[in-house]
């Protein structure tokens, strides 16, 4: 099945956008997959196997969802070539587990990002908050929705203010409409979450179609098995993008996104009250947080939520202040040896 470019959400910014990088024999497209070395990008004549340059390799290089300019042949075994990429908007982007504290693109370009949380026994607060602070910080807009509420319908259900929620299930439909204003012609959607929460059957149940394998989850622990294992981008009947990612057991954020609690709105207005300007929230004196919690206006947890990844954060960015110290000291002493005669003494 043929895709325009508008079904596509090549609407006429991002074509003003794509003017700026175009290169002659060029034409727009949108990755859909990401593999080794190559990716799939869907554009008016379909969708092309395309090789990417080592030039766009690495942590800045080609996402799902990201605006491309690719040459349609030219490349290895007669694939297409990815020539340019069109500056995001947007990016939903986690840090890498290891010791490489890298940070990873799961989704460019994303006008909303569906929060997909089980109500089963794996649903976690916490876990919700982590996942707003990244959505935040991605740039675009977050919903939370809640999946499977026909097992589980007097759960109750984990409240967020000045965040959407929608509880659906997509076997039997219930909720599935209350989506539909975040799914308009040209908008595009990811959906993120971990293992088992009902990802991939959500995209079958708003695409009309089986698009994405689906299992089940452990019986032990209510956990979920990996069926989906690479990021794609599905056009869905009503013009909207939609973006299923591989389940996630953890989600560390960016290592550069230290300013987490501007994710936490509902504990920075509350705590713009408090007597000292550098309240800790704790045993303060005048602290009008400890004051909210205590009269029930404010959950502890978010504010466990935001300690926690504030906590995470400084370390993250300690890791990098030292990559990046030792990263100076190895250029400094390259260069002392380049301009350095052998055998002569530096003193």
């Amino acid at each position: 099945m043929s895709t325009t470019l508008s079904q596509l959400g090549f609407t006429p910014s991002w074509a003003a956008a794509f003017a700026v990088v175009q290169l002659p024999g060029t034409v727009p497209g949108r990755v859909s997959h990401v593999h080794r070395g190559q990716i799939d990008v869907l554009c008016e004549q379909g969708s092309l196997r395309v090789s990417v340059p080592s030039t766009f390799c690495g942590p800045d290089g080609p996402a799902t969802g990201d605006w491309v300019a690719v040459q349609s042949d030219g490349g290895p075994d007669g694939l297409g070539v990815l020539r340019a990429m069109v500056p995001r908007t947007s990016e939903f982007r986690r840090r890498t587990s290891g010791r490489q504290f890298a940070n990873q693109t799961v989704a460019a370009n994303i006008d909303t990002v569906f929060i997909v949380m089980s109500v089963n026994g794996d649903l976690s607060p916490a876990r919700v908050d982590r996942y707003l602070a990244a959505v935040h910080a991605s740039g675009a807009h977050a919903v939370v929705v809640y999946t499977k509420v026909d097992l589980s319908p007097d759960v109750r259900l984990p409240v967020v203010t000045d965040v959407p929620m929608v509880a659906v299930s997509a076997l039997t439909g219930r909720g599935l409409a209350n989506l539909i204003p975040w799914l308009s012609p040209g908008s595009t959607v990811a959906l993120v979450g971990s293992s088992g929460t009902g990802k991939s059957t959500l995209a079958n149940a708003l695409a009309g179609d089986v698009v994405m394998d689906t299992g089940g989850i452990r019986r032990h622990d209510d956990r979920g098995k990996h069926t989906t294992t690479v990021r794609a981008l599905i056009p869905l009947p009503s013009g909207a993008c939609l973006v299923d990612t591989p389940g996630m057991r953890e989600l560390a954020l960016a290592v550069d996104d230290v300013d987490v609690a501007s994710a936490f709105s509902d504990v920075v207005s509350v705590a713009q009250n408090c007597r000292f300007r550098d309240c800790l929230h704790g045993e303060e004196p005048g602290c009008a947080v400890q004051e909210a919690i205590a009269a029930g206006e404010l959950s502890e947890r978010r504010l466990s939520s935001l300690r926690k990844l504030q906590r995470e954060q400084a370390f993250a960015q300690r890791r990098e202040n030292v990559k990046q110290k030792r990263r100076y000291e190895r250029t400094r002493q390259a260069e002392v040896r380049r301009v350095t005669p052998r055998g002569s003494s530096k003193y």
